[in-house]
């Protein structure tokens, strides 16, 4: 390893080990003067750019009397700089490109990640060049503005909110409850008005000023590192890094020396006294009090840094295969799942955790639980493990060295960058973009043979009395947990998450019980003989990484790597239609199909049906295909979601695996068709997954539910979960056996899609008809291929359909249908709406006014229909009021629009979305508004399907096929969008039919979700909060004393509260000051009078969808 040395700059000449898919990138490490440790990733494949900047900073720097303030110090830090200082630059910058943008902030880091396409603007600069200028900026010279930091107090606040709402957060916050109090990761984290308004303001602490010692102490050039990815050369990129990340950022000049191995930014950074948490003799635990049907549990065990080898029990713990832990606590009706995880909660300290779903029964049977997960390990700690452990070396290797690239370049390099804060000795430089820690230290175990050893020292932390217990469900279950000889203290009411709680602790271990027929790890059958040394496989990841590493990047280009995105049909007759689409990938291959059975009518009864078959085929499958999971096959089946009766699949991996899996699926198909009635427990179980997996659905947040909402109304043979429920109670075993019979007792019509290098797609159609006999048939072809793709069109004039919830939060889905989905003209303008959509109404809706923690609006497309939909979500706003603000919008947008000269319009509209379209022609598509709207049914799967690109591209392209729409016009596959219109289009004329479609004739439905816990009235506080943001981002400033006097002297009466205002700034234009405050009102008069205007605006309210749709005409996409 050389190191060159440049007057501003490190060049580490590092031989970085990689995948077979990143053989055509070429990447290289620099620190720059200043010390800032940079990745610069060329990937001349892409048509993207990518760039994340992590800051070894966050909760934890927070000061005690200000939690919360690293959180606030991301949010202000994008709101202007002194170069640009218009708060919304940057983010209108990415949107009018068709790019991204996103923030984090966690206990230790807080990190800036953007993407974008990678073309040149109209000047011809290139555009990442232009991003790159702005966003370097914010490192530099933020202004931290005071007429923002309200407003962004309030976001803050409302992300908090909606965090209060979330079972994951609320048992991470009990885990805080648990750790030392001297620890920062004890304190409270995320901010809210209390912390950041209300108690700075009575102590007298100046927020701002706090904010800008914060950003100077650490953001610092030592404490970041930045990673740049895209299709230039290296050499091109570190000129871009070069030019905006040296000058401005405060650095010390190479303070880590000329060797990778003195990187350790968070070693450095991250220095405490004493660990979180610390040696122990008894197990912790926190109940919180919660009323949800399905109790969560998860069970930390703490293991310093001592966490090199928690790979090895992660897959031990998360093991599904058949009499596994897992599935033992599953057949002893205690949990629905299990997952193993290790958690960091700061450098140095991990935890490795068990998260399960518990059943009623294992609630109540909770010292069970215990006993048969502590008996499992001290089972396991008399195993001998060296072969399976030195086998998880060779999966995890052999993972790597075939993993895909995935689909999202801005979160890779986010990643990317959050790795580079480790310490490289630990990790070992080659290994820098796999970011597995420890992987040197490992080999070095194997090969002195003590990591069986070393392993068995971790299982010994994996102990009861090693425990910090987190049990969040009904209060009921509290007694439960007397078994464990647990003593608790009184309930306390946490003062930031709003929930009652116990803290409880016990010395005394469950006793020891393990169901015999319980089984031990062994090696993956699936894993190829030839891959079972470790050393083998590293052999290959070193010579696939030497060959790209001596390879000239050059020798790669954008045709080579191009795959032709159009597939080609096969065969296509009365009842199957086949598709090939070939790529360059000759070991992987996927394979996606729908099987409908046309001659069953459509019903809720039939949907329930399908749902049951779905799970009792997944929950026999996941068992027996874990092990070939873990060698990267995916495997998904969908119940139907296109309004007819059908099962669809898509299964990718291997060619050879995907052969085997593709037959066990149609195998345990026909097992299920020939002897249903043996599966008596599987279809209890599978009932009791579709009953949870709806009432999962039930508990999911307001926007969710509005969005499944706005699909019931609009697509035909769609059925509430009510409705589902309902009928799930009645089914019998017996109907379903007889459904199933008919579903596969005459031919099926099938659709098929087979992606790879070589076609495959008669193979898979041959042996999918062992079951469909979709190739069989020879009866009258004037059947025909049917594909249903019925949408309603809705009346002109404005509906609204009433829900309730128990979430925290309201929301209503606002959607204007404009047309048929089939109009391309019609669907070519509404694209332009969705583009105004992304510049203007997140900084209007969201920043300014502050309606909810999530606004967002695109184009919709449905089976038959298109339209724009926007969606918000609020904590504090009744839907009504919410409505009031969407049409005020659409009214503004229509205004700005109607004021812009031709010229402008073409200026600031049409050539950008033009430019973004030219842009946006790659395979990581950038513009994901043309969202095709789907029930929120997710396919059953064996594990989470990854954010793989090869999928993606492969799905958006069965999406085509499988909803009968073919447009594969371009490599989204998106549908067709007539670029000449909009070069031709009048403004004029535009506004003539945005005018018409959004105000005059507009056919409007919006889906109202009302929280039952919403308040119709805003806090003193928060109502103080928003006038105090919007005056002084007008220039009117005023003191939060003297504007609380006049709130309490005018009772919160709008027309009392508007002449006290203007009276307060008689020394201003009274027409100036008139005009702001009456502005100002707008975005409160709900929370100052229930009879105010946007009463007058409300729509015709649905009664009944059945009435409803009556009055309705349902249309085909033809």
């Amino acid at each position: 390893m050389s190191l060159k040395v440049q007057e501003k700059v490190h060049c580490f000449d590092a031989l970085f080990y990689i995948p077979e898919s990143c053989m055509h990138r070429g990447y290289r490490l620099i620190q720059l003067r200043n010390g800032l440790i940079v990745l610069l990733v060329s990937d001349p494949l892409q048509d993207v750019s990518a760039c994340s900047l992590t800051v070894a900073t966050g909760a934890h720097d927070d000061p005690c009397d200000l939690p919360g303030l690293a959180h606030l110090c991301e949010h202000m830090l994008l709101l202007g700089t002194k170069k640009y200082p218009q708060p919304d630059h940057f983010y209108k910058l990415i949107s009018r490109l068709g790019g991204t943008q996103n923030a984090t902030t966690t206990g230790e880091t807080t990190s800036f990640y953007f993407e974008t396409p990678s073309g040149v603007t109209n000047d011809g600069s290139p555009i990442i060049d232009d991003v790159l200028d702005v966003f370097s900026q914010f490192f530099k010279e933020p202004l931290f503005n005071r007429s923002n930091s309200s407003r962004e107090i309030l976001a803050v606040n409302n992300e908090h909110i909606n965090n209060k709402t979330i079972n994951q957060r609320l048992m991470y916050h009990g885990l805080r409850l648990l750790s030392s109090r001297s620890h920062p990761f004890h304190r409270f984290a995320t901010g809210n008005t209390s912390t950041l308004l209300n108690t700075p303001k009575a102590r007298n602490i100046n927020v701002r000023e706090r904010l800008l010692k914060f950003h100077a102490k650490n953001y610092k050039a030592v404490n970041m590192s930045l990673v740049l990815k895209g299709p230039q050369s290296l050499n091109a990129m570190q000129k871009l890094v070069m030019t905006h990340f040296i000058d401005g950022i405060p650095g010390q000049g190479f303070p880590n020396g000329l060797s990778l191995t003195n990187l350790h930014i968070n070693q450095r950074k991250w220095n405490y006294k004493h660990p979180a948490f610390g040696s122990t003799s008894h197990c912790d635990v926190t109940f919180i009090n919660r009323s949800i049907d399905k109790p969560w549990c998860r069970l930390h065990f703490p293991v310093g840094d001592d966490h090199l080898l928690s790979i090895f029990w992660v897959h031990i713990y998360g093991d599904e295969s058949p009499n596994s832990i897992c599935d033992m606590l599953k057949q002893e009706k205690l949990i629905t799942s299990l997952t193993a995880y290790p958690l960091t909660v700061s450098a140095g300290e991990v935890l490795l955790t068990l998260e399960m779903k518990i059943t009623t029964n294992g609630a109540k049977r909770i010292s069970q639980i215990l006993s048969i997960l502590f008996s499992f390990t001290e089972e396991l700690i008399k195993k001998d493990l060296k072969d399976y452990l030195r086998s998880i070396i060779s999966l995890e290797l052999f993972n790597y060295l075939n993993s895909e690239e995935q689909g999202s370049s801005m979160d890779e390099v986010h990643s990317l960058s959050l790795g580079l804060l480790n310490n490289f000795a630990n990790i070992g430089p080659n290994w820098i973009i796999r970011q597995q820690s420890g992987w040197n230290s490992l080999y070095e175990r194997h090969k002195s043979g003590t990591i069986d050893d070393s392993f068995h020292k971790l299982l010994r932390k994996v102990r009861f009395n090693n425990c910090k217990l987190i049990f969040i469900g009904k209060k009921i279950y509290l007694k439960h947990f007397k078994l464990l000889n647990i003593k608790f203290d009184q309930p306390q009411t946490d003062p930031y998450f709003d929930f009652e709680y116990c803290l409880g602790s016990s010395s005394t271990s469950p006793d020891m019980y393990i169901p015999p027929t319980i089984s031990f790890p062994i090696v993956n059958t699936f894993l190829p003989a030839e891959f079972h040394d470790p050393i083998n496989v590293l052999k290959l990841i070193r010579h696939v990484s030497l060959i790209a590493y001596k390879s000239p990047l050059s020798f790669f280009t954008k045709a080579e790597g191009f795959e032709n995105p159009i597939p080609t049909q096969v065969e296509n007759n009365a009842f199957h239609q086949l598709w090939f689409r070939k790529t360059n990938n000759e070991k992987n291959g996927i394979v996606s199909l729908d099987m409908a059975q046309n001659k069953i009518p459509c019903s809720s009864s039939a949907t329930i049906f399908i749902d049951i078959i779905c799970e009792l085929l997944a929950g026999l499958l996941k068992k027996r295909l874990y092990e070939a999971e873990l060698l990267g096959v995916i495997w998904t089946i969908y119940p139907s979601v296109k309004g007819d009766c059908s099962i669809g699949l898509t299964v990718s991996g291997f060619t050879e695996t995907l052969d085997e899996v593709f037959k066990a699926i149609i195998n345990q198909l026909l097992g299920l068709l020939t002897n249903l009635s043996t599966f008596k427990d599987e279809y209890i179980d599978a009932r009791v997954a579709v009953r949870t997996r709806y009432e999962g659905l039930k508990d999911q947040n307001s926007i969710t539910l509005a969005t499944a909402g706005l699909i019931h109304v609009i697509e035909e043979n769609t059925w509430t979960i009510e409705e589902r429920l309902e009928k799930l109670e009645e089914i019998t075993k017996e109907e379903l056996k007889n459904f199933f019979g008919t579903f596969f007792g005459s031919p099926c019509s099938v659709s098929m899609l087979y992606e790879g290098m070589t076609d495959f797609s008669m193979n898979y159609s041959q042996l999918l008809n062992t079951l469909t006999k979709h190739r069989d048939y020879s009866g009258d072809h004037n059947a025909g291929f049917k594909c249903l793709r019925r949408s309603y069109l809705l009346n002109t004039g404005n509906y609204a359909y009433y829900k309730t919830s128990n979430d925290a939060t309201s929301a209503i889905s606002y959607f204007v249908q404009t047309g048929l989905r089939s109009d391309v003209y019609n669907r070519t303008l509404t694209k332009v709406v969705s583009f105004l959509l992304s510049l203007y109404l997140e900084p209007k809706l969201r920043t300014e006014e502050q309606l909810g923690y999530i606004v967002m609006g695109s184009i919709k497309l449905f089976r038959a229909t298109t339209g724009i939909c926007i969606s918000v979500m609020s904590s504090e706003f009744e839907v009504e009021y919410l409505h009031f603000r969407i049409k005020c919008f659409l009214e503004h947008l229509y205004d700005m629009i109607n004021r812009m000269t031709k010229d402008e319009f073409k200026a600031q509209i049409l050539n950008p979305m033009l430019t973004k379209i030219q842009n946006d022609t790659s395979s990581s598509k950038l513009d994901s508004s043309s969202t095709i709207m789907k029930m929120n049914i997710q396919g059953i799967s064996g594990v989470n399907e990854p954010n793989r690109l090869a999928l993606i591209s492969h799905k958006s392209c069965w999406e085509q096929i499988s909803s009968g729409t073919y447009n594969f016009c371009n490599y989204s596959f998106d549908d067709f969008i007539d670029t000449y219109q909009l070069e031709i289009l009048d403004k004029c004329g535009f506004v003539a039919w945005f005018k018409s479609k959004f105000l005059d004739n507009e056919q409007q439905l919006s889906i109202m979700i009302k929280s039952e816990f919403n308040k119709g009235q805003l806090k003193m506080e928060m109502l103080t909060l928003r006038l105090s943001a919007f005056l002084n981002a007008a220039g009117l400033r005023i003191t939060d004393e003297d504007l609380e006097h006049i709130l309490k002297k005018s009772n919160a009466e709008f027309g009392a509260l508007i002449k006290l205002l203007v009276k307060h700034f008689k020394s201003r234009s009274l027409k100036l000051t008139g005009f702001v405050v009456h502005e100002m009102m707008k975005t409160v008069t709900y929370s100052l009078n229930k009879n105010g205007k946007y009463q007058r605006m409300l729509a015709k309210r649905i009664e009944n969808i059945g009435d409803f749709h009556s009055s309705l005409h349902c249309i085909d996409y033809d």
